[in-house]
Order: C-alpha cells, then structure tokens, then sequence
C-alpha cells in the first residue's frame, strides 16, 4: 500500500491523486494542488489568494516547528492528505513555558461533507516579533507547501501570513 492510499484510507478518504506537474508558473490554477519538475509524489505545492479583507503579506515561505510532535502529527497528515484546507493562527495562551508561541490551527475536508481540524504546529519563536504589530488585528494565512513523511523525514508545511491594511499609509 502506498503513502497516499494508507493515509487516505486512514483519514476516511479515498486513495489520494498525486498533484501533477506544472512546468510553469502561468499554467497553475489557484487553490489546485501542482507539483513542480523533480517534485517527489509526497510533494503538494499551492497557490491561494490572500484571506478575504488581509490584502498584506507580511511573511512568506514560513515552516512551521512541532509538526512531527507526538500531538500534531495525525492532524499534519489528515490535513496534508485532506481537501477544502483552512488555517487559523491563534496566540497560545496555554503554553506557560512560552508566552510568544503562536500556534496554528487547520480545518480540512476527509472526504465529501465529513471535515476534522486540529493543531499543526506553531510558528517559530524568532517569527513573533516580525508580527507581534500586527496581533490585535486579524491576521491570516495560507498554504504555500506542504510535504508527507517519507522514512525519516517528517511533515513539512509552509505557509504565508497575511494582514489587513493600516488606515496610515502602508
């Protein structure tokens, strides 16, 4: 059984499509998965507009830390293999060790009307002073990369985070 066929049958999902190739950058579609030459199969690479009223983008190409922790790990591979996927970033208040984690939070289809969400990670320590302006307004994020475990090699999910504008000048 292959990863995406063992994961999606985990998910309750069926046998996943690998993304296909898009030789160049024109030919992508938003929101549709592609993969670029020399991609693995594990790879999904996609482009999304900016969150609706967060025309800003104040990060880009952002990996998130705690992935493969023991925590997030199901929820990395459910929302990876999943569809429709949706991302919340939320200050982790629960974390007395860390006051400045901030966490970030998926929402993903398994299959057709049935939804699950769970936490992905955080973003990495060094990432919240780059935001922290910005926290008392909403922030958002989307989906630049994402990348299954293969052996030893855990999940990978990179993201972009986006902002409102200032009524000054930007």
């Amino acid at each position: 059984m292959g990863i995406f066929s063992f994961f999606g049958s985990l998910f309750g999902g069926s046998k996943r499509k690998i993304a296909p190739i898009v030789q160049s950058p024109k030919d992508r579609v938003l929101n549709q998965e592609y993969r670029n030459p020399g991609d693995p199969p594990e790879i999904l690479r996609l482009d999304q507009p900016a969150p609706k009223g967060l025309p800003k983008k104040v990060k880009s190409n952002v990996e998130l830390i705690g992935v493969s922790g023991a925590k997030s790990r199901e929820s990395v591979i459910g929302f990876i293999t999943g569809s429709k996927r949706q991302l919340k970033l939320m200050l982790d208040k629960s974390n007395k060790e860390e006051k400045n984690l901030i966490k970030i939070l998926g929402k993903w289809e398994y299959k057709k009307g049935k939804t699950a969400s769970g936490q992905l990670g955080w973003l990495p320590k060094n990432m919240f002073l780059d935001i922290e302006p910005y926290l008392k307004k909403p922030l958002g994020a989307t989906i630049k990369y994402m990348e299954l475990p293969k052996g030893k090699k855990p999940p990978v999910i990179k993201i972009e985070i986006w902002r409102g504008m200032n009524k000054k000048k930007d």
